[in-house]
C-alpha cells in the first residue's frame, strides 16, 4: 500500500506540474477537472502513506484501492461527458 501510495503521489504531482502541457489532448474546460482528479491523486497519496503504516492490512489496503478506483472512475465519466 505504501508503494501504490507513492504512484499515486507521483501521479498527482505529474498532472498538477504538466496541466499546460496536457491541454493539447484535453481543452481548457478539462482543466478544472485534471486539476481537482490531481488533486484528489494528491490528497489519496498523502492520507495513504501515514495510514500504511498504521493499518498494514490487506482488507484496508483493497478498501484504500476501491476508493482510488472510484475516484478515477467518476473522473472518466466526467471528462467522457465533457468530450462529447
Amino acid at each position: 500500500m505504501l508503494l501504490f501510495s507513492l504512484v499515486l503521489l507521483i501521479i498527482g504531482w505529474y498532472l498538477r506540474k504538466n496541466v499546460n502541457k496536457l491541454e493539447l489532448v484535453f481543452t481548457k474546460e478539462n482543466n478544472r477537472n485534471l486539476l481537482a482528479f490531481s488533486s484528489s491523486f494528491l490528497g489519496l497519496g498523502i492520507i495513504g502513506v501515514p495510514v500504511s503504516f498504521i493499518f498494514p492490512t490487506k482488507e484496508f489496503a483493497l478498501f484504500f484501492v476501491a476508493i482510488v478506483l472510484v475516484v478515477s472512475a467518476t473522473f472518466s465519466i466526467r471528462l467522457s461527458k465533457k468530450m462529447k
